[in-house]
């Protein structure tokens, strides 16, 4: 699975319940490596314990022309989330964690998941990266945050390089849109002059510092990332 279609697969059940583990989403680029694996299911501690929703395979709620048709009308990405229910993959108590995991578990299982990969691909939906960055820094800090999309990026190949670049760029914009300094962001990833040469998230300084420059030039208060 492309990590465009994890994203906006995973991002409705982050944002709407906030829940996450640090240690989880720091490490996302290697939870995500291959979606489409199956880890073995959990041993229940409790013999009164159900098995959860995604171990059966849920019924295929939508056709693909129901999904065309959806997409002529302009139904919004989160409104067919709801529709091939999705929404209850998960729930507002789970950490992000076993959101990742119960997701996994369901993709061998449940037609309705390639169904929502088919609607993004009709409207040619993208991952609300800004809101996903804004979301992400409130939880955890720019500064783990950031590390997290530089490594990412500096990780993957292809597509997933871009979205994760997208992402990091959108956590520019951010900087720039609170009006941070040049000096309050090396402050902000704890760069010390002593390692200013071999601390590889120099970069992530430099590229805000190009970055922020460009835009006070052009004398723009930005919204939206724009090319560099």
């Amino acid at each position: 699975m492309r990590f465009k279609y994890f994203v906006l697969l995973v991002a409705p059940l982050i944002l709407s319940s906030g829940s996450a583990d640090t240690t989880t989403i720091l490490s996302v680029r290697d939870q995500v490596v291959d979606t489409f694996s199956h880890r073995s299911l959990r041993i229940h501690t409790k013999p009164t314990e159900d098995r959860a929703w995604w171990s059966r395979a849920p019924k295929l709620l939508l056709s693909i022309d129901d999904m065309k048709q959806l997409a002529k009308e302009g139904n919004s990405v989160d409104d067919i989330f709801k529709k091939l229910d999705l929404d209850k993959i998960a729930t507002k108590d789970d950490k992000l964690d076993d959101v990742i995991d119960k997701l996994k578990r369901t993709m061998g299982n449940n037609p309705n998941i390639k169904q929502f990969i088919r609607y993004l691909d009709e409207v040619k939906a993208e991952p609300p990266v800004q809101t996903i960055v804004s979301s992400l820094d409130k939880k955890y800090g720019d500064e783990a945050v950031a590390k997290m999309l530089f490594n990412a990026r500096e990780s993957y190949r292809g597509e997933n390089k871009v979205l994760a670049e997208k992402m990091l760029e959108a956590q520019y914009v951010k900087w720039y849109t609170e009006k941070k300094s040049t000096n309050a962001v090396i402050d902000l990833l704890g760069i010390e002059h002593k390692t200013w040469y071999e601390n590889p998230f120099v970069k992530i300084w430099w590229e805000f510092v190009q970055l922020r420059a460009k835009y006070i030039s052009k004398g723009i208060l930005p919204v939206q990332p724009v090319e560099i």
